[in-house]
């Protein structure tokens, strides 16, 4: 609803002609539609963890294909997204079961292993707060 709100505010600074406030907020709101979208698949991975839950406890070693992506997506995200509460509780349960070096090989696997919308997600806000400072500076 909120989203929507905003689209519409969009829509009038564009009728107003004001291309440039209209380019900014909807910048935004495409960044808001990201987020959204990765916290919705970050549900998604946290409940393939909770229906895999034996498996993982059956095998430890090494990281199971059915799994491997829920794995280092979550470990990943949780770096970038501190407000989700259980996605941390969840990469630190991961880090007790696969130890400590899976945080570092989530980064350096990251193009490999973690889910292209959750990576797209860090890479756009990357790119708008770059952007919103050549606008402001």
């Amino acid at each position: 609803e909120e989203l929507e709100k905003e689209k519409k505010g969009i829509a009038a600074l564009l009728g107003e002609d004001q291309i440039e406030q209209a380019r900014i907020r909807a910048e935004g709101v495409v960044k808001q539609e990201h987020t959204l979208l990765a916290y919705a698949l970050l549900h998604t991975l946290v409940d393939t963890l909770l229906q895999r839950f034996v498996l993982i406890g059956q095998h430890p070693d090494p990281i199971k294909n059915e799994v491997i992506e829920a794995v280092y997506t979550i470990v990943y995200a949780s770096k970038r997204f501190p407000r989700l509460e259980e996605i941390k509780v969840c990469s630190e349960q991961i880090i007790l079961r696969y130890g400590k070096q899976i945080e570092e090989d989530a980064e350096v696997m990251k193009d490999r292993f973690v889910n292209a919308r959750v990576r797209a997600v860090n890479l756009s806000i990357i790119a708008f707060c770059c952007h919103s400072d050549k606008v402001e500076g």
